[in-house]
């Protein structure tokens, strides 16, 4: 690792505290924000017609400590007949997978206590990725936990044959000025609220 490496994490980690601090302050006073990212819905359909429609596939993920819950807009693209899936993680250095999520759907316990659908549950490659995370800037670059997982899972589909599109899905409060960024982080493509969303510029 080299100074300006060290320098970043470093920085990155003292974001972290100072974003989980404030996200967590966002979750407790924020009871109905569930249900605001639910209602952003119909943003969504008009800002990306071709991707937020029906068959699509719409990865979201099962809340963590305080980020916010999006199983009610999940809820609402699979009534709009949209497929709907939970990450599921795997070893170390490697990216997300992804398996269905519906109201019937076997869930289990997996790694850092997350809940996550069984190996029942049928494999799918999103076609949006609903992110969780500590901050995202308006360059769209996300702060997350420091795992790297979301940002080799976009590395790697995007090297595929099929694309994807990646939101950030939080409180109004996690869209920052500016989250220190490494070599390997991969912007976001929008930024989903309770209150709006926000697409980035595809030539940041």
């Amino acid at each position: 690792m080299n100074a300006e490496t060290e320098d970043i994490a470093a920085d990155k980690a003292e974001a972290r505290t100072l974003y989980a601090a404030h996200r967590a302050s966002a979750h407790k006073a924020q009871t109905d924000a569930a249900s605001r990212l639910a209602d952003q819905l119909s943003t969504l359909q008009t800002a990306l017609p071709e991707h937020i429609r029906a068959g699509s596939i719409i990865a979201g993920f099962w809340p963590y400590r305080s980020e916010i819950d999006c199983r009610p807009l999940l809820a609402s693209c699979r009534q709009a007949g949209m497929i709907t899936a939970l990450p599921v993680t795997g070893e170390d250095a490697t990216p997300l997978t992804f398996r269905r999520f519906s109201d019937d759907t076997a869930l289990i316990s997996g790694r850092f206590g997350i809940t996550e659908p069984s190996e029942t549950a049928e494999m799918l490659v999103p076609d949006i990725i609903l992110a969780p995370l500590l901050a995202c800037d308006m360059r769209g670059f996300r702060l997350g936990y420091g795992g790297g997982f979301y940002d080799r899972t976009v590395a790697s589909l995007n090297a595929s044959a099929k694309k994807v599109t990646i939101i950030g899905a939080g409180y109004d409060i996690q869209l920052v000025r500016h989250v220190p960024v490494g070599a390997f982080d991969q912007p976001l493509d929008g930024m989903l609220t309770p209150s709006r969303f926000v697409q980035f510029d595809k030539d940041r």
